[in-house]
């Protein structure tokens, strides 16, 4: 059999550059899911537990590990194509009871076998299929730019 769209250029091109989405998808998922986990890390007194008032809740590495594995799988799943993006966000320990925190993130915290507790207070991220921003004090800032290279 003869598979010409394949053995010809314009076949191959089509092949290389669904590779390299999916490259690109790989490094941006990446990105968000070391930055969060890096957030979930750190939070100390900004875990959304001690600002309600029940101390912080300490993670293990196997947590920290499943927490990773789990948000990688759920991002990926959800991924942004064209214009759309994926936003993953929390609210801080004065409103959690209202408000919560993102089904994502949620869904990710059931799946891990932790407290939605455990991550920390006004944490903002936004996914797009080429590059990642965060809030920090109110300012956004780009993480990654698959365009630019940025990390």
């Amino acid at each position: 059999m003869n598979y010409k769209g394949v053995e010809s250029k314009k076949g191959l091109a089509i092949f290389d550059k669904s590779a390299e989405k999916v490259n690109i998808n790989s490094e941006i998922v990446t990105v968000a899911c070391n930055y969060l986990l890096n957030q979930i890390e750190m939070a100390g007194k900004r875990q959304i537990s001690y600002e309600l008032g029940n101390g912080i809740i300490s993670l293990s590495e196997d947590d920290l590990i499943n927490i990773k594995k789990n948000l990688y799988k759920n991002i990926l799943k959800k991924y942004p194509v064209d214009d759309t993006y994926l936003m993953l966000w929390t609210s801080d320990g004065e409103y959690f009871d209202q408000i919560g925190v993102d089904p994502l993130l949620k869904q990710v915290m059931e799946k891990s076998g932790l407290s939605t507790t455990v991550l920390p207070s006004n944490l903002v991220m936004w996914i797009y299929p080429k590059k990642v921003m965060v809030e920090e004090d109110l300012e956004c800032i780009q993480l990654y730019n698959c365009d630019k290279k940025i990390k």
